[in-house]
């Protein structure tokens, strides 16, 4: 059942998930834990699906309506909703409160699109600071639910094609608190089944739930407290930063988050970097290559070098902005990266602008060394392998490409990793029926954006 992939997915991801197939026991006021739930979960998440809207009639639509309640006293700068879909229900077409539809949905429809779910999960909540006073126990389950079922050197996007003419191919992700909970509704799937709050609460990795309530760093005990419009950037950062297994609706939300920050406060150089940094992933990845996209990025960029000169995120936005430009800007962006690798040499997106900038100046050597260098980085770095394996492609060393991106994807599977794949399946090694398979495993979001769009047509065809 779907419910219980997701629980275990998570529960795999380090989230403690609290299920009352499992905890509910005798005697339990079922409906005055779900309502203290409510009342106290960091996140929530109505899950909406075909028999969610079969079903006029229901506990889990007082559930919804105690979560949009609760929204009213709420600023409108915290992420509170997170409406889920499992199927192929659309947006217009659900039953929902209308307060669903102000926020992003998510859908989930393959085991990649729940790993990205899953990752999201524990960025998001990893940026909510618990209030005062709130408790750090997990959150409770509904009683009887049922659970159910990405001019001569590579374009931008690192797909190639001359600079200012569009690609066949677009490139399309915290805190102080230790732990945040998350409250989750499952709309009722089977004939007979009702609704559910699912709560988590996100743990410490490698560190036990007892200890973690009394551990603070001194860091955490003097940093002061992020304001409304940090608290943003993070929210934000969560959704772009790993860029190329976001889709399109993730750009633009952070996009929102940002231009919501700035208002908040324009003279803060650290929000004027989130968002130069997110209006060159637009532009590289092919969301958004509008004169006013590349405008604002100019804008943005020369706003947070201004504000804050020696800011890393400052200098890797302005960097990036000089790439973006290309010429002999890109020779400046291999100095500012060159230089700030020192001072963050455990940065990996540093290695990733220096990558894209020695590929727009054709030194694809030092290019393919820069992306290594991210890789190395502890964890590995699967979008710095799909960025070089575009490299390679566009020098048409075909063969290194394609053992660059099957280390990728098995490393994390991404966006690129995944349009790279069926293009030197389809177009290098003319396997169609390879790459029909590899599309057969894409995740449903890709298949409906222009990059994906264009590659299943020509497998098709």
């Amino acid at each position: 059942m779907a419910a219980q992939r997701i629980c275990e997915a998570l529960r795999a991801a380090g989230v403690e998930v609290w299920f009352d197939q499992n905890e509910l026991v005798g005697g339990d006021a079922w409906d005055a834990k779900i309502r203290k739930q409510i009342k106290e979960c960091a996140l929530f998440v109505p899950v909406i699906s075909t028999n969610t809207n079969a079903r006029l009639e229901g506990y889990f639509r007082r559930e919804w309506k105690l979560a949009v309640e609760r929204t009213h006293d709420m600023a409108d700068e915290k992420t509170f909703l997170m409406p889920v879909v499992i199927d192929a229900t659309t947006d217009a077409g659900a039953f929902v409160p209308e307060k669903f539809r102000e926020v992003q949905w998510t859908r989930i429809g393959s085991a990649d699109s729940l790993h990205a779910f899953c990752e999201g999960v524990k960025k998001l909540l990893g940026g909510f600071e618990l209030e005062a006073g709130r408790p750090l126990g997990s959150v409770g389950l509904a009683k009887e639910a049922r659970p159910a079922q990405r001019d001569g050197p590579p374009s931008p996007d690192g797909f190639g094609g001359p600079r200012g003419v569009a690609s066949p191919v677009r490139a399309g992700k915290v805190g102080r608190a230790l732990r945040a909970r998350l409250a989750w509704s499952l709309g009722a799937i089977g004939v007979a089944s009702l609704a559910a709050v699912i709560g988590w609460k996100l743990l410490h990795p490698g560190a036990d739930s007892a200890a973690q309530g009394s551990v603070t760093s001194t860091a955490e005990k003097t940093a002061a407290p992020l304001s409304g419009a940090r608290k943003l950037v993070v929210q934000a950062r969560a959704l772009f930063e790993e860029g190329d297994y976001a889709n399109h609706e993730n750009f633009f939300l952070a996009d929102d988050l940002l231009k919501r920050a700035l208002a908040l406060d324009g003279t803060d150089g650290e929000l004027w970097a989130a968002q130069a940094q997110l209006s060159r992933e637009m532009l590289m990845l092919g969301y958004d290559r509008t004169s006013a996209r590349a405008d604002g990025l100019r804008m943005q960029a020369q706003r947070a070098i201004k504000l804050l000169p020696e800011s890393v995120e400052a200098q890797i936005a302005y960097a990036g902005y000089l790439q973006n430009t290309g010429g002999s800007a890109a020779h400046e962006s291999i100095r500012l990266m060159q230089q700030l690798s020192g001072r963050a040499p455990t940065n990996r997106r540093i290695f990733r602008v220096l990558g894209m900038a020695y590929g727009m100046v054709n030194n694809l050597d030092e290019a393919v060394a820069a992306f290594d260098r991210a890789h190395a980085l502890p964890g590995g770095d699967a979008v710095a392998l799909a960025m070089k394996a575009a490299q390679l492609i566009w020098y048409g060393r075909y063969e290194e490409a394609e053992t660059t991106v099957a280390q990728a994807q098995a490393l994390r599977t991404t966006g690129r990793g995944l349009v790279l794949d069926v293009m030197l399946k389809l177009c290098w090694r003319g396997d169609l029926d390879g790459a029909e398979t590899a599309l057969e495993r894409w995740p449903a979001w890709l298949r409906l954006e222009d990059r994906g769009v264009f590659f299943a047509s020509q497998v098709w065809l």
